[in-house]
């Protein structure tokens, strides 16, 4: 069973008043929130704290939780064995309706945010754990309490919180915070109380069989240098954790070198920087799961900076994020299947006129620019990671040692409506586990 920590996708599309709302992975994990709360208050209510709902999966042997090597009694250990000896591809699904039918399963180990009690029996069915949100807390009022207070705060949302998981058949909960946080805060200090003692608990509860702990994962940004103000204590987190997820995308948060144009979701040179920061850290590899995006960004070019419609350089227009002015708040989320809709539905003209699927061999990804309301000074950018640069990225992490690898997320696929491209991309993680993947295969039309 499973509990995340995930920070990473928030405040960064922009409204037309200016202001900063929360982007899409921190809306949806809000959602997801809502639902974990929703939930323990009904187990409240109906004093079903120390029983299971009815198993909703057809077959029952679904509704047992994923075992692992791990025994719950090993609550000091510092390691963690996944599911699958090979290791961990998890990822998370954001649609409160998704099954998992369009999925391969080949390799999932962990769907994160499976409130779908069907999605949780077919990933039961596949091996593969089923997680949720965490319910809420407030570490600002945990890192101002005394030390009793604390505790009890700690003892009674773990226990809830438990109850809760295991009530619905689930493998673990999914945390998110991504505040900004001053180095040697006390807020990091009660986030690393909290995750710990969630940890604990989930491994020692007498309720936990022994070959199912509760695992917990804490999601980190892609680097540990303090992106976008958050400095926590990544060293003590990892000893507190299960797993770290490095959430490998939105790296161009708070541009600070070079010209504000256009540029890819998560650069291979800045998943390359991050990840060896983190083991420069002290922090072994197999702590760390490589997080990618199966999204991308559309940038609107600032009308009149560019050359033609097909320039390679798309300057964007300046919109702060946390006192840096040059952000991809001036983007748009946008799932890899709608940016390849949008591709597909170029014309042959349009596509000569803008120069076609290309690709930025340092970056590592591909982007391509198109033409707004047939006005060739309205000119959009779009960066996305495809095959070959996650070929590339899952390589990377099998050579690094890392536990595994996983998407953000599986809903940015449609297997029925784009079977080719959606098999192109569930096929890139062979890479990671020394399959027959050419690591080279792409979207790009000219290198």
């Amino acid at each position: 069973s499973v509990a995340f920590f995930c920070t990473d996708h928030g405040n960064r599309a922009v409204t037309a008043s200016g202001s900063l709302p929360i982007r899409r992975f921190k809306r949806e994990f809000r959602k997801q929130q809502q639902i974990s709360d929703r939930w323990i208050n009904e187990d409240s209510k109906k004093d079903q704290l120390r029983k299971k709902q009815t198993c909703p999966c057809s077959n029952p042997d679904d509704c047992h939780p994923i075992s692992s090597s791990v025994s719950n009694a090993n609550t000091n250990s510092t390691s963690f064995h996944p599911i699958r000896a090979s290791g961990e591809v998890y990822g998370f699904e954001g649609l409160l309706n998704e099954t998992g039918q369009q999925y391969n399963w080949t390799h999932i180990s962990t769907v994160a945010w499976a409130v779908n009690d069907e999605l949780m029996c077919r990933a039961h069915h596949h091996g593969a754990r089923a997680v949720v949100a965490a319910p809420s807390f407030n570490l600002e009022l945990l890192s101002e309490m005394d030390d009793p207070d604390r505790a009890a705060y700690i003892q009674t949302w773990v226990r809830s919180t438990l109850a809760m998981v295991q009530t619905r058949h689930r493998d673990g909960v999914v945390f998110d915070y991504e505040d900004p946080t001053p180095r040697n805060s006390p807020v990091g200090h009660a986030y690393v109380q909290l995750i710990d003692a969630t940890r604990r608990a989930f491994r020692s509860s007498p309720s936990v069989p022994p070959l199912s702990p509760l695992q917990v994962t804490t999601c980190v940004a892609w680097s540990p240098e303090g992106i976008d103000g958050r400095y926590f204590p990544h060293g003590a987190l990892a000893d507190a954790s299960d797993l770290l997820y490095v959430m490998d995308y939105d790296t161009q948060s708070q541009v600070t070198q070079g010209a504000c144009v256009a540029g890819a979701n998560a650069p291979i040179t800045g998943t390359r920087r991050g990840i060896e920061q983190f083991l420069e850290l002290g922090i072994a590899p197999q702590k760390l799961v490589l997080g990618v995006p199966w999204y991308g960004y559309q940038y609107p070019c600032v009308p009149g900076s560019m050359k033609d419609a097909s320039d390679r350089f798309c300057p964007i227009p300046l919109v702060p994020f946390r006192g840096i002015d040059c952000s991809d708040a001036a983007g748009t989320q946008v799932s890899y299947y709608t940016l390849m809709e949008q591709y597909k539905s170029q014309t042959p003209e349009e596509r000569s006129q803008t120069g076609g699927m290309r690709r930025d061999d340092y970056m590592e990804a591909a982007f391509f620019n198109s033409i707004k309301d047939n006005n060739d000074t309205l000119v959009r950018q779009s960066w996305m990671d495809d095959p070959r640069s996650l070929r590339r990225k899952y390589s990377y992490a099998r050579s690094m040692g890392l536990a595994g690898v996983g998407p953000y997320a599986f809903h940015d696929l449609d297997s029925v409506l784009q079977p080719e491209e959606s098999r192109q991309t569930w096929s890139t993680f062979d890479d990671f586990f020394g399959g027959l993947g050419d690591g080279v295969s792409g979207l790009a039309e000219e290198s």
